[in-house]
């Protein structure tokens, strides 16, 4: 009875051996598989590493891009408002000149019109002495005819007397 039960002991101590075993195998294998994925987790960990090196290389060529458009874009616009306030200081010279020739030929024309006044007047004056001197050269040649009709009357009144 004591070997029967030494060999039933035995019997059990070997099944549980072989079940301890197949719980071990059993975990190899889980470990084995964790351990495939977890290499295949680090694969995957350094391709995303890299993944992610080349989009932070990726970001900063397109940030220094994108700076230097801005820049370009801020230079173009500065130089687009600097020529925009040189059109401006032109216009506002020309405007400016424009104002000076209209007041220019406003006082132009107003000398012009004096003057035109004064010409008038003067042609006024002129007709005016003109008529004046016909009159008196009228009167002159009346007073010339009488002037000699009276030195004849003296000649012929002197040759008279004699």
């Amino acid at each position: 009875s004591r070997d029967l039960e030494q060999h039933c002991w035995e019997m059990q101590k070997m099944k549980e051996d072989a079940s301890l075993k197949e719980d071990a195998n059993a975990k190899d294998a889980v470990v084995s598989n964790l351990e495939d994925e977890l290499s295949g987790l680090r694969a995957q960990h350094e391709k995303t590493k890299v993944l992610l090196e080349e989009c932070k290389t990726a970001i900063d060529h397109l940030e220094k891009e994108n700076e230097a458009a801005q820049k370009s874009h801020e230079s173009e616009m500065q130089a687009q408002r600097e020529e925009l306030y040189k059109s401006i200081e032109i216009q506002r010279h020309l405007e400016s000149e424009q104002i000076m020739q209209v007041t220019s030929l406003e006082e132009l024309k107003t000398s012009q019109e004096d003057f035109q006044k004064k010409l008038e007047e003067r042609d006024g004056t002129i007709a005016s002495l003109q008529k004046d001197l016909k009159k008196e050269t009228s009167l002159a040649k009346c007073r010339g005819a009488e002037m000699a009709s009276l030195n004849e009357n003296c000649v012929r009144g002197e040759s008279n007397k004699v």
